[in-house]
């Protein structure tokens, strides 16, 4: 007797299909076999004229006025951003021609009195004050007088030396004595230079621009001191 072979074990396993054998003209269907049954999707198109759905036209409805309010919310912020910007530029140039509009304070120059400034002078330099009247100053005359100031050791400062010649370089006095010919003095009183006629010229035109300064900071204290009376 012939020995039975014995079975190989293998993980892999048959499985017996499930499908149901499709029905053919050469395999008709089993009776036993549940038969298989289909069903045709038919889509409707709307056909024009044909009333929509209730809630279909409810639908559209929302949409257009959720659309339509967010138009109008977009055209409002922008309205007020104009509006804010508007108002934004009408204030800053109302601020600038409050600016222009307002008084500016005039600005004049403190200037010694020529009295102090003739004393320093002719305390220092006496040849060049005679008679309580200054004498025609040297071309580059501040420069002369720092330098011998610097020689002699005097106790006038630059700062000091400056306001003096300002004050008596811009008086009338010393200016209508600036005329064609005039004699310029040295530190030590001995003439150096004529004046010449653009000079002479120059010094007519620096009388009338000091007389003009002289209006018109006495006008200005004058208001000054009318407001004053008034406030108080």
């Amino acid at each position: 007797m012939k020995e039975q072979e014995r079975p190989t074990l293998t993980l892999r396993r048959k499985v017996p299909s499930e499908k149901p054998a499709t029905a053919t003209e050469h395999n008709p269907p089993r009776a036993d076999t549940t038969p298989v049954v289909t069903r045709k999707k038919t889509v409707v198109v709307n056909a024009s004229g044909s009333p929509q759905p209730a809630w279909k036209v409810k639908k559209q409805a929302m949409e257009e006025q959720a659309k339509a309010d967010r138009a109008a919310a977009k055209a409002a912020r922008r309205a007020e951003k104009l509006r804010l910007r508007a108002e934004q530029e009408a204030q800053e140039k109302a601020a600038r021609q409050a600016e222009k509009q307002k008084a500016v304070q005039p600005t004049f120059i403190n200037i010694m009195p020529l009295a102090d400034a003739v004393a320093v002078v002719h305390h220092c330099w006496p040849a060049l004050v005679v008679d309580g009247v200054p004498q025609l100053l040297p071309i580059h005359a501040r420069e002369m007088m720092a330098a011998d100031i610097r020689a002699r050791g005097l106790d006038i400062s630059m700062k000091k030396l400056k306001r003096c010649l300002s004050a008596i370089t811009r008086s009338e006095m010393y200016l209508q004595s600036m005329v064609e010919g005039a004699w310029r003095v040295s530190l030590a009183g001995e003439p150096v230079a004529q004046v010449s006629a653009s000079e002479a010229e120059y010094a007519v035109k620096r009388i009338a621009q000091e007389r003009g300064r002289n209006q018109r900071r006495q006008a200005y204290e004058e208001r000054q001191t009318a407001a004053a009376l008034a406030g108080g």
